[in-house]
């Protein structure tokens, strides 16, 4: 005990003991796992939710597969692998090669025409919706049409493009 005078006082001051000091333990193996899969469920219903996504068919069905799955599932290693893949496509691009996305979609759009009616569509897409941010896989094929355009562009490898 530490006593101090104030003002003709005393005031005792006790030490903290040993039992009275917080004690901070590392995280369980469970509460590692569970916080791990709420961070993927998070990511999940995140990419979910993405606007102007370009999610295909089965992407959507794994998506909400994994929304609809229990709080505390612990996740297999290929999931995780899927996840990060996804993750990857969902990188965002607002331009490639010195030109901004939207110069890009002006340029392929004007040869719409000449492209198959899946390219045509997507162009189309792309330029009603006035899109000024592309997904990695929307990028790499808008680039891909741009040599339909006669743009000369570095080409696109989604792989290395978005490390």
């Amino acid at each position: 005990m530490i006593c101090s005078k104030t003002s003709n006082r005393i005031l005792a001051h006790r030490l903290p003991t040993a039992s009275a000091l917080l004690v901070i333990k590392p995280p369980t193996k469970a509460e590692l796992a569970r916080a791990r899969a709420n961070q993927f469920r998070a990511e999940v219903l995140a990419l979910y939710q993405l606007p102007d996504h370009d999610w295909n068919d089965w992407e959507l069905d794994w998506l909400e597969s994994q929304i609809r799955r229990p709080p505390l599932y612990l996740h297999s290693e290929k999931e995780h692998a899927v996840l990060a893949r996804m993750r990857r496509d969902a990188t965002q691009f607002t331009g490639w090669d010195d030109y901004t996305a939207w110069g890009l979609i002006q340029s392929a759009y004007a040869y719409r025409l000449d492209c198959d009616g899946w390219d045509r569509e997507f162009l189309e897409r792309l330029h009603r919706r006035g899109a000024t941010a592309l997904r990695l896989r929307e990028m790499a094929r808008l680039v891909r049409l741009c040599g339909v355009a006669g743009v000369p562009l570095t080409p696109f490898e989604a792989e290395q493009d978005a490390a």
